[in-house]
């Protein structure tokens, strides 16, 4: 069954009123689910539609209250967003969308949830030059595996959600696609990737443990970089990786460390556990090796032509960028669903509700009314 889902931070649904958002995205839109933020990145952002109020900034973090019996093996507790208090709980919207028939996936950010780099500057992120990220947390810190793993089960008890999306899985020091660092504009993207690969001490010592040569990969590392800072220009990957031995095993280990994190929280996960591939270090993104016995379900980016891109396994899923939808993109959408169900791909998601037009909602439900028709709806 194909699944036509809105992603939507809670606070959009809270500021229109949830009830009567919801009506329209189940009745006028056509969509059969709908995907909630439960844990979010940081956001700045001006609403499209004319929503009080017009610009929307937080740090991020939990949009629920957590329960301490879920994080007792972390020292790690999730950091609570600043504007839970002016929603109506979770709880309460996820009951009033599957009174409407939707079905309701929650989403939580791996690496990048809200202020948990500051609040546990010991578990953040470290480039290759030893500075501390202010935004991302390594996922391979065990503590930082003990949180994201309570935030599963708590979010699955309260909840019961009909799956749960991890997402921000690969990031490191996520300063380096911030506007307002300087001196990295002759980095091409895979040196970008390069410079936020995470060197931090947890996993420069767990490497170490398992055969990794930590010293020459950073001295790799370093090498790479100083002469990509000395000329303009990039290379690809996997050219970068074959000319960097040392920097390659690094990657590999980084990458079996995603797939254990993901055994983890699947093995707490009641539902569907999906992996969105949001924010993903070119230099990990074809190393994680997800093997289709794990359950786990892909969710890719949308790329321009849906019809070029790859399905891995059984059940992948697209995530479609508001920006798809507004304008002349509106009559593109409808054009590139239809391309993404041949293609094998069973589930999509728009992203997002906050930055949908009227018109982009129009779009959407063109989009989703042709997809019903190529082959039944879902749940």
């Amino acid at each position: 069954m194909r699944r036509f889902s809105i992603i939507a931070y809670p606070w959009d649904l809270a500021d229109e009123g949830f009830e009567s958002v919801l009506d329209r995205l189940g009745g006028e839109v056509g969509a059969t689910g709908l995907t909630l933020w439960g844990a979010a990145r940081p956001i700045q952002r001006v609403r499209v539609r004319a929503v009080e109020p017009r610009v929307v900034r937080c740090g991020g973090g939990a949009l629920f209250l957590p329960s301490d019996r879920h994080y007792v093996d972390t020292p790690c507790k999730p950091v609570v967003c600043s504007l839970v208090h002016r929603m109506a709980p979770l709880s309460k919207m996820v009951e009033a969308a599957r009174v409407r028939g939707l079905d309701v996936r929650v989403v939580l950010s791996a690496g990048l949830t809200g202020e948990m780099a500051r609040r546990y500057p010991e578990v953040a992120c470290e480039n290759v030059f030893g500075a501390r990220s202010q935004y991302g947390v390594c996922v391979r810190n065990p503590a930082v595996q003990s949180c994201l793993a309570g935030m599963v089960a708590d979010l699955s008890a309260d909840l019961e959600p009909d799956g749960v999306i991890v997402t921000d899985v690969t990031t490191g020091w996520h300063e380096v696609y911030s506007a307002d660092v300087e001196g990295i504009d002759s980095l091409g993207a895979s040196e970008r990737a390069l410079l936020s690969l995470c060197f931090c001490a947890a996993c420069r010592e767990a490497a170490q443990a398992e055969g990794v040569d930590v010293r020459a990969a950073r001295e790799s590392a370093k090498a790479v970089l100083q002469a990509a800072l000395e000329r303009s220009g990039g290379t690809t990957a996997g050219v970068l990786l074959e000319s960097a031995p040392p920097v390659a095993g690094f990657v590999k280990w980084q990458a079996g460390r995603v797939g254990r994190l993901l055994d983890r929280l699947t093995d707490g996960c009641p539902g569907k556990l999906y992996l969105d591939g949001g924010n993903a270090n070119p230099l990990l993104e074809g190393s994680v090796n997800i093997p289709e016995s794990s359950g786990v379900i892909r969710i890719h980016e949308y790329r321009d032509n849906a019809g070029d891109m790859k399905v891995h396994g059984r059940g992948d899923e697209l995530r479609i960028p508001a920006a798809v939808t507004a304008g002349g993109g509106g009559a593109h959408l409808v054009k590139a669903l239809p391309e993404a169900l041949e293609s094998g791909f069973v589930g999509f998601d728009i992203d997002d509700y906050g930055l949908l037009s009227d018109a982009g909602l129009t779009s959407v439900k063109q989009a989703f009314r042709i997809g019903r028709r190529s082959g039944g709806d879902g749940g």
